[in-house]
């Protein structure tokens, strides 16, 4: 799949309005080598991050999605216990700012732990 991306890709950047005046000349072999470096290319360095990956140590997660690195997390705030004033929420969704919501389930997880403060009801009358 990512050769054809990169396939795709060279096509266009040929095609670019602006790289057409380049290459309108007498090179002919640029509109069929740019495609073949395209895809070479993707595949190349799609492969040296597979294998970057396969030989990185267990703990390093510098390529790890941060979704994933949250799950990891997750045990760690479930030993935690909230402070004084706060307590721990959890749901299987997540609202975004734009009103849109995100499941657990999309990143391997079974629910979000949010910390809320305690509602000012609950607490004692400031007099």
């Amino acid at each position: 799949g990512g050769g054809v991306l990169g396939w795709v890709a060279g096509e266009m950047a040929i095609a670019d309005p602006v790289v057409g005046p380049f290459v309108q000349g007498d090179s002919e072999w640029v509109h069929s080598a740019a495609p073949l470096l395209g895809a070479i290319l993707v595949v190349v360095v799609g492969t040296m991050m597979a294998k970057r990956k396969a030989a990185a140590p267990a703990g390093d997660t510098a390529d790890v999605p941060v979704a994933a690195a949250v799950a990891d997390a997750a045990p760690a705030q479930a030993e935690e216990s909230a402070p004084p004033g706060y307590h721990w929420v959890s749901r299987p969704w997540r609202t975004l700012p734009d009103g849109t919501r995100e499941y657990a389930a999309s990143y391997g997880m079974t629910e979000f732990r949010f910390l809320v403060p305690v509602s000012s009801h609950l607490r004692s009358s400031r007099r």
